[in-house]
């Protein structure tokens, strides 16, 4: 067989989209040329004296000031649904997962009235995740509203960053205990027992707020700064999914490097590859998905028009118009320019522009786009003058 590099077996291995397998000969190390990735020369001694943070959890999470409570609202004082039918192959996978909870001590048997049904998910490895119902106890919970940033705020913060790391915790929800006062309320069954998390669960609600304040409380000093690893909070990270002092980096959709922000290539690949929509469902997930990288189209309301109009009610019939709106938008994707990264101790400069259909504009810092902005006139102004409709411009 060829001689492969390490570098080349890591990307086959790594990928979710194999089409044909290949068996591949590892040459002995001395005639194999490594094409590790370039990152700073400290990187390495870091992870060996910080090992211990990336080994499995054996015991529960500490007691902290953000232990997830869940409270009922006035009135509600228990759920009890009833649990789903699985099919045998199912079963299996459930008890395995129940000995493997128990075994860590995320679970204990339960004698609670609370009750949810659970299920099983399909992850793209085609391995099983293990999900809990909780829809009826969320309908009745108490709402957190603590604020998850935005994405666009958290690229905000980029500017001037030359290397780039990216932390994953292992299973970060089950390393925050629940509130003694509310573990009964998360208790589940199935075919095989009654059980209850002594661990925040996946599905509650208002999880990602408990977990978003913890990481502002213990990551105070450094927020809009930098993330780092605090011992003392014993927190533990999943090593395949962490990345350290890399020149660019995908984060929360995008590919980030000095130079700036732009569209992650999967993203597009998956725009490129979207099949012309049937039904209104699918027309909106194929809106949904380019609208999230609306602010890299410059006038993107004027090219998504004709598609954003059979949003209408009884307005759904793809026409040809629609199928060149639909195949303009996916070549704007895949020109999407590189945005720079805002330097907010220098000058911005705003240029705005009016239409038949609606305003646009750009925010550049020193020639170089930061954001693109578009939207669709009002009825009013629609027949408005083109003065009043260049008067209408953000400012």
């Amino acid at each position: 067989p060829l001689e492969s590099s390490l570098h080349q077996l890591k990307r086959l291995v790594a990928t979710n989209s194999l089409d044909l397998s290949y068996h591949i000969q590892l040459l002995s190390l001395t005639t194999v040329t490594t094409q590790d990735p370039i990152h700073h020369p400290e990187i390495p001694h870091l992870l060996e004296k910080y090992h211990h943070l990336f080994e499995l959890p054996t015991t529960l999470p500490p007691p902290r000031s953000t232990d997830h409570r869940i409270i009922l609202t006035e009135g509600e004082n228990r759920v009890n649904v009833r649990p789903y039918r699985y099919p045998q192959f199912q079963k299996w996978e459930i008890e395995n997962q129940i000995k493997v909870m128990l075994e860590q001590g995320f679970i204990q048997q339960s004698s609670s009235a609370f009750s949810s049904p659970i299920l099983l998910v399909r992850k793209k490895d085609d391995s099983w995740r293990f999900c809990v119902d909780y829809r009826a106890l969320n309908a009745m919970t108490v709402k957190d509203h603590f604020p998850i940033p935005a994405i666009e705020e958290l690229l905000d913060e980029l500017y001037g960053t030359q290397w780039f790391s990216k932390l994953d915790l292992r299973s970060g929800y089950h390393q925050i205990k629940m509130s003694p006062m509310d573990v009964e309320k998360t208790a589940f069954r199935t075919h095989q027992g009654h059980y209850e998390f002594l661990v925040m669960p996946f599905g509650l609600c208002n999880a990602p707020s408990t977990f978003q304040a913890t990481m502002n409380i213990i990551f105070q000093p450094f927020l809009r700064r930098f993330p780092m690893s605090d011992i003392k909070s014993f927190f533990f990270l999943k090593m395949s999914k962490c990345t350290f002092a890399q020149p660019s980096i995908s984060y929360l959709g995008h590919i980030v490097t000095v130079e700036g922000v732009s569209l992650d290539p999967d993203k597009i690949s998956a725009m490129c590859n979207w099949p012309p929509p049937k039904t209104l469902k699918q027309l909106r997930g194929f809106l949904g998905l380019t609208s999230f990288y609306r602010k890299f189209i410059q006038n993107y309301v004027a090219i998504a028009h004709a598609l954003t109009e059979l949003l209408k009610k009884d307005s759904f019939i793809w026409s040809d118009a629609a199928q060149i709106a639909f195949d303009n938008l996916k070549e704007a994707m895949t020109k999407a320019p590189v945005l720079a990264l805002p330097n907010f101790d220098q000058d911005f400069q705003i240029d705005t522009d009016a239409s038949r259909l609606g305003m646009g504009a750009v925010l550049s810092q020193n020639g170089h786009p930061i954001a693109y902005f578009s939207k669709k006139f009002c009825q009013k102004l629609l027949s408005a003058s083109t003065y009043v409709r260049e008067s209408a411009q953000p400012a």
